[in-house]
């Protein structure tokens, strides 16, 4: 069954018509549909921002529930206060799941699967820092991903160690943590590897799109020929910059190699199919609560030009088949475990009640409930 989108007074209309029909005189016999044995609703932010990611979870988790025999109502979220309404609405509905996708669902969540113990809820890409048994969560190890990214730039750049970059928003330690696995990355390739950095800087960092940009071109104008992007809000890329700064950067979450071709040396991806595959089942018989964590080696993340058919693709790695299959063969160090990659997040504090009560503020412009 395709998505579809539903305000809360379109369900409760249906609900509405649903009684009204059952008080009337049974109809003629004739033939019956089985009903889904399941229902599952998906409340996510708006997906018009979402630089093709969300899309492409929502189209996921639609097609493996649809496939486990699950009704699907989709319900997307314009702001903070249609997605509070939102999952209020799911909650009404009292489907056998409610499936929230991307962090920004996360601080509505985490408060109703705790008012709400009877009801099973999934986060997909984030996690409550202290879940309770009916909060389930699927995560993304994406940055063994941006460790792969870091070899191929140091890989391209061959002895230039000073041709490797990365634009980030601003100089605190979680934002260091990152950008130092895409420079473990590349000190693998080169030990003498150490890609500047540019921090953006000023109000709101990670959402300021023209800053990101400038600090790009003034990595490029001093020598960056490969530059990576790291911690800024989704929708938030350099692909436009690159062409207009004559750089290579890289795509996120999903394939964008294409969108800036020349300009795009790989992309980051984030399969919630294989995630969702592997873990919906599970949830839907009853084995809830936790956290699934999924890699390079579960499958869950990779790289576009490691995917099939990525031959024909328009990443730049692709181009240099001799290089990739190095890249291949570091991929397979962190599957085999014999190269660790460090989480980032675990490596600082995690944010107390505050500082989450601040990302929503600067996420949605309003302060949190």
């Amino acid at each position: 069954m395709n998505p579809r989108s539903r305000t809360p007074l379109t369900i409760a209309l249906l609900l509405a018509t649903a009684l009204a029909l059952t008080a009337c005189s049974a109809p003629t016999p004739g033939p019956t549909i089985p009903a889904p044995s399941l229902s599952v609703v998906i409340v996510t932010p708006s997906a018009t921002a979402s630089a093709g990611f969300l899309e492409q979870a929502i189209a996921s988790t639609t097609a493996v529930a649809t496939s486990l025999g699950a009704s699907v109502d989709l319900l997307e979220s314009a702001d903070a206060d249609a997605l509070h309404e939102n999952v209020a609405t799911a909650i009404a509905a009292a489907p056998d799941l409610i499936i929230g996708l991307t962090d920004e669902v996360l601080y509505e969540f985490d408060p109703a699967a705790a008012s709400n113990l009877e009801q099973q809820f999934l986060l997909v890409d984030t996690s409550a820092a202290e879940p309770t048994s009916n909060l389930t969560s699927i995560v993304f190890r994406d940055y063994e991903a941006l460790y792969l990214t870091g070899v191929e730039a140091s890989l391209l750049a061959g002895t230039d160690d000073s041709a490797i970059g990365v634009v980030a928003p601003e100089e605190d330690p979680l934002v260091q943590s990152w950008t130092g696995t895409f420079s473990d990355g590349a000190q693998q390739i080169s030990r003498t590897a150490s890609p500047a950095v540019g921090y953006i800087g000023g109000n709101l960092p990670t959402a300021n799109a023209d800053g990101a940009a400038t600090i790009a071109a003034a990595l490029a104008a001093d020598g960056a020929r490969y530059l990576q992007s790291v911690e800024l809000a989704t929708g938030v890329d350099l692909l436009a910059a690159a062409s207009d700064s004559g750089f290579a950067t890289f795509g996120s979450q999903v394939d964008q190699c294409s969108l800036a071709p020349g300009h795009v040396v790989d992309s980051t991806i984030k399969r919630v199919d294989v995630a969702l595959e592997a873990t919906l089942p599970r949830v839907l018989d009853g084995d809830t609560g936790g956290v699934y964590s999924f890699g390079l080696a579960e499958g869950g993340v990779t790289l576009a030009a490691l995917e099939d058919g990525a031959a024909g693709s328009d990443c730049l790695i692709v181009d240099h088949p001799d290089l990739l299959a190095r890249v291949a063969d570091e991929r397979d160090r962190i599957v085999s475990g014999e190269t660790l990659v460090a989480d980032p997040l675990y490596a600082q504090p995690i944010a107390d009640l505050g500082d989450a009560n601040d990302l929503i503020s600067e996420a949605w412009g309003r302060e949190a409930p």
